[in-house]
């Protein structure tokens, strides 16, 4: 880790209006061409503007990413079993490509097949689900149909299950304009900000269904009605009910605000709905897949249940999380977020000296990275998080900025982008603030969710601050919640010694000598961040005292 403090730009690092606005807008043009003038006057951004934001925030230029979200809907259309009957060409030209030459070598290049390949694969997904398992003729005539040349990836068709939710128009009571206009606007915001902030997927119901109709195809239903007040500002009421249980109520809450404040209500609302239904929905996924064998969850499941040991922070937890992300890598190969958490447990493993070849370790978490970074064409909140993880540790403090700034840009409520932001500030020194940030990523946690770390964060950070009794009760308050992670004593140690809490201080070094063999003070100073370490500089000698080799 280096120890050269960066300069934090002075600039925001929101992801400019002009860009979300620009992303919003090619979405919704997807079968047709655009241009980069056209993208100007939809924004409001000069064009050489808002070529250097899209450079700057999403890492290409702004038809550069049209192609490539075109490219990734192509290949949706080929790999779904209900376009059985549709050809290459048909789908290439409804997306806009019309030179087919350049079309198949982008797509090659972007998913390192044939367009054609791809489409096999998709019809063979189709011809399974048509086939009886239990007829053996069937079984024969399926797998000549489906020789290993025409499967080279093959669990590349497998879908991914996300959390899904029909949104009901928000009715207006007294049908005024205003109701009217700010029941679009929250449903449209919301159902945008569900989807690309916490991949949940939405289907818009565009009228109430008559008595007794069944509703599209979703676990969850939200509705809600706009009202005005006798004060004269509005009301926005909304509630989540669960379809699966009979229409259970799971969520529900009111909004109001001013009529001269329309959007700023309609942000409130988005803003704190938007992360209590991605809470809802991910616990009700969450207590349904306990109770099934890993063997039975398809790749989001298996990420969604590796996901509390990713956070442990302790190297047993590390090989868990391993495990069942290698398997959803496996399940779903071209998903950037089984690779990205790869690529973090192994920094981990190197982090907790668990690795024979720490070098060879970080060369591969590094590579890792890498693959996700290629893969993750939408910015997943969790992807870009996992990369900044393995950037931080591999000496790219810069890189790990960028990346957790454009991680919050997507998803301001995302609470491990808050924790790992909070690391960062600390390894600058920005002690205060990353207290501010610890403290927000734990309001942010879902009910149940480890806390380890941000505990032992907030104690790292009293620590750097000169305030050792409350860092003392923060790493105590970790090590309670997960005794396993043995490395937090190393920061618990410097705080013990200036309480003169000796005793106390033998005994956490002991375990350190326990749980890591070979450990030493050289071997620790080198691997903790410049304001943690100036905490040590002064004890070196009091370290070796306590038992811990030199």
């Amino acid at each position: 880790m280096e120890t050269n403090r960066p300069v934090i730009p002075n600039a925001a690092r929101a992801v400019p209006r002009g860009v979300r606005i620009a992303i919003l807008y090619m979405r919704e043009a997807l079968e047709r061409r655009i241009t980069a003038e056209e993208l100007s006057r939809v924004t409001g951004v000069v064009p050489r503007t808002l070529h250097r934001q899209f450079l700057a925030f999403v890492g290409e230029a702004p038809l550069a990413h049209f192609q490539s979200m075109r490219l990734s809907a192509v290949h949706d259309a080929l790999l779904s079993p209900a376009h059985n009957a549709i050809t290459v060409t048909d789908v290439a030209t409804r997306f806009g490509f019309a030179h087919l030459g350049r079309f198949s070598a982008a797509y090659r290049r972007r998913f390192g097949e044939n367009p054609s390949a791809t489409l096999m694969r998709g019809q063979g997904t189709a011809a399974q689900a048509t086939l009886d398992p239990k007829d053996a003729r069937s079984q024969l005539q399926f797998s000549r149909q489906c020789s290993a040349a025409d499967f080279r990836l093959p669990h590349v068709a497998v879908h991914r299950q996300a959390p899904s939710l029909v949104m009901m128009p928000i009715r207006s009571v007294a049908a005024r304009m205003d109701e009217r206009l700010l029941a679009e606007a929250v449903a449209e915001e919301l159902a945008k900000t569900l989807f690309q902030s916490y991949g949940i997927s939405v289907r818009l119901a565009r009228s109430s269904p008559a008595q007794g109709a069944r509703l599209p195809a979703a676990r969850h239903c939200l509705a809600g009605q706009v009202s005005s007040l006798a004060s004269g500002g509005m009301r926005v009421v909304l509630y989540l009910v669960d379809l699966a249980a009979e229409g259970r109520h799971v969520w529900g809450d009111a909004f109001e605000g001013a009529e001269s404040d329309i959007f700023g209500l309609r942000d409130r609302i988005v803003l704190s709905a938007g992360l209590a239904i991605q809470q809802c929905l991910k616990g009700a996924d969450q207590r349904v897949e306990l109770v099934r064998s890993p063997a039975e969850l398809n790749a989001c499941g298996l990420l969604s249940r590796a996901m509390p040991f990713v956070l442990a922070a302790d190297s047993d937890s590390a090989r868990r999380a391993l495990e069942l992300v290698e398997q959803a890598a496996d399940l779903d190969p071209l998903a950037a977020a089984p690779v990205a958490l790869q690529a973090w447990c192994r920094m981990q493993l190197v982090l907790y000296h668990q690795m024979r070849d720490p070098a060879a370790g970080r060369s591969e978490a590094q590579a890792l990275a890498a693959r996700a970074a290629e893969l993750d064409q939408v910015g997943d909140p969790s992807v870009l998080t996992a990369r900044s993880c393995v950037a931080t540790w591999a000496g790219q403090a810069d890189l790990a900025d960028a990346l957790l700034a454009r991680a919050l840009a997507i998803n301001p409520s995302f609470a491990w982008a808050w924790e790992r932001s909070a690391c960062l500030q600390l390894n600058y020194g920005k002690a205060q603030r990353s207290i501010t940030q610890y403290r927000r990523a734990i309001s942010l946690k879902e009910r149940g969710a480890p806390l380890a770390n941000c505990w032992a964060g907030l104690g790292g950070a009293y620590l750097s601050a000169g305030r050792h009794a409350e860092a003392a009760v923060w790493h105590r308050r970790a090590l309670t919640e997960n005794p396993r992670a043995n490395w937090l004593n190393v920061t618990l140690v410097p705080c013990l010694i200036a309480l003169d809490a000796r005793q106390e201080a033998r005994v956490a070094v002991r375990r350190l000598r326990d749980a890591y063999a070979g450990i030493s003070v050289e071997r620790v100073a080198a691997s903790l961040p410049g304001p943690i370490l100036d905490a040590w500089k002064s004890r070196l000698d009091q370290f070796v005292e306590l038992g811990l080799p030199a």
